[in-house]
């Protein structure tokens, strides 16, 4: 199937340097997110990108300033802003819990739990590898979970939610190999 010849496959660079919070490109879901120097800031703010996405290699370089702890809420990844019923693929704190999620396209989710190791305070690189089998989750190059029974096969926006009053930072989006950018 052409669609998913790895060789001509697709992508971009999200760089806020460049396009600082171009609102073409992102759709504010809540909150205000803003520039601060040469990063785009997230506090207690989301968006979602215009743009959606078919199986993708997709790099998030975000610095969380804080270990997960009570009260946390953070969510970045695949994922539409409507909900999960389409499928998702993203990485989540949720209180002290950091864990990455897929949901395949009838809305079941898989969830594995990831060991947080002093990421805080720090551009990390987030990526998620997302085949038609499978999604595999990286921190920093290092896999940290692959899920291979709640894979989504819809078109999903990149998603960034920060509902906390903490400043989460994003230096850049990298997106390689998309078989389809809708």
């Amino acid at each position: 199937m052409e669609l998913l010849n790895k060789d001509k496959r697709d992508g971009y660079v999200y760089d806020p340097i460049i396009k600082q919070y171009d609102t073409t490109f992102w759709k504010t879901t809540t909150g205000a997110p803003a520039m601060s120097g040469s990063v785009l800031r997230f506090t207690s703010a989301g968006v979602a990108s215009y743009l959606q996405h078919i199986f993708a290699d997709v790099e998030f370089s975000l610095n969380v300033p804080t270990t997960p702890s009570a009260g946390e809420a953070k969510q970045w990844g695949l994922r539409n802003p409507s909900g999960d019923n389409l499928g998702a693929a993203y990485f989540e704190i949720t209180g002290a819990v950091f864990q990455v999620v897929t949901v395949d396209d009838g809305g079941t989710s898989q969830t594995t739990a990831v060991v947080w190791s002093a990421y805080e305070a720090a551009a990390t690189e987030y990526r998620i590898l997302w085949d038609p089998d499978r999604v595999v989750f990286y921190v920093n190059g290092t896999i940290v979970a692959t899920h291979t029974t709640r894979v989504p096969s819809n078109a999903l926006s990149l998603r960034i939610l920060n509902s906390d009053a903490d400043n989460t930072d994003l230096s850049y989006v990298a997106i390689r190999r998309a078989a389809s950018i809708i």
